[in-house]
């Protein structure tokens, strides 16, 4: 029975899931604007530093979660999330419109990053993520930065930032990290209260309804990036906070603490998270971009990964 109290919560987590969304966002706007001013190549904007920021409340909510035992709710989240990521937010950003072919130097990273974040899937295959795990996790993260850094761009910049505007910029930024890591805790209580009360699975609700809120940045960023012309930017974003999400997110949650993964809930999202790297490797390689045909058909996935979700939630609740 829904209750007043259980109400609450749920306004709570929606209201919270909103503020997070917006924080992170000024975060990776006033971050791409120092990534300017510093002369940082496209390339490390998209798939580090851009990908490592729209990533903060993944992060923020794998800390809060781990640390309150709840380790279930940040793997629903990161593997949701990646879900989310490729077919909601490229989805939209193929019906935008991304306008031109990317070149074969960026497909060719795109695809070797897609296929390395599938890595960290198999060590939740035995049902524990161990401090073993985590650290490969993490030397993995190290590895993926690695890459970047071998395969970087240099970026033409023909926006002035002085340097009043730049320690302005700065100064929102930390302020925005602030309020991100607050409303993370939020949406880690809150969840976890509604969970327990409908008897879901504390993953079902990462999977779902946290995995939309942590993918708003995304979802804004980079829809917003393509209908300015920076296709780039978005792919790198969408492809390096895969990664990130898998390896630092998911190793500092094992490391803070250990825990057994739903795999009832999280095998049916990583055969989501197979399908939807699948198609989006496959439409790089044959049509050399993200069509609004290949938009609808990620759409389409996003639609058929909720009513999946929903349905093994109901399945185990009816045992």
């Amino acid at each position: 029975m829904i209750t007043i109290e259980l109400l609450g919560y749920i306004v709570l987590l929606i209201g919270s899931i909103a503020v997070l969304g917006n924080s992170a966002r000024y975060v990776v706007d006033k971050a791409a604007r120092l990534a300017k001013f510093f002369g940082v190549s496209e390339l490390a904007v998209g798939f580090i530093l851009i990908a490592v920021l729209t990533s903060l409340p993944e992060l923020s909510v794998a800390v809060l979660s781990a640390t309150a035992g709840e380790g279930n709710i940040s793997m629903g989240d990161v593997t949701g999330s990646n879900v989310t990521n490729i077919a909601l937010v490229l989805g939209a950003c193929g019906l935008v419109g991304f306008g031109k072919k990317f070149r074969s130097s960026e497909r060719a990273n795109a695809l070797v990053l897609l296929f390395f974040s599938l890595v960290p899937l198999l060590l939740v295959i035995d049902g524990q993520l161990t401090s073993l795990d985590s650290m490969i996790l993490l030397a993995l993260f190290v590895m993926f930065v690695g890459y970047i850094f071998m395969n970087r761009v240099r970026m033409n910049n023909t926006e002035v930032i002085t340097k009043k505007e730049a320690a302005k910029d700065f100064i929102i930024f930390l302020v925005s990290m602030g309020v991100v890591m607050i409303s993370a805790g939020v949406v880690v209580h809150s969840a976890t209260v509604i969970a327990e009360d409908l008897g879901l699975f504390k993953s079902f609700i990462g999977a779902t309804i946290i995995a939309l809120g942590t993918s708003l940045p995304e979802l804004a960023v980079d829809t917003t990036a393509v209908r300015r012309g920076k296709v780039s930017m978005a792919l790198g974003d969408i492809v390096g906070s895969n990664v990130v999400n898998l390896t630092l997110v998911l190793g500092i949650n094992a490391m803070i603490n250990p825990f057994a993964p739903n795999l009832k809930m999280i095998g049916p999202v990583m055969l989501f998270i197979l399908a939807a790297v699948a198609l989006l490797a496959f439409f790089l390689w044959k049509n050399k971009t993200i069509s609004k045909r290949d938009g609808l058909v990620l759409l389409g996935l996003y639609a058929l990964y909720i009513i999946a979700a929903s349905g093994v939630q109901i399945f185990q609740l009816g045992q």
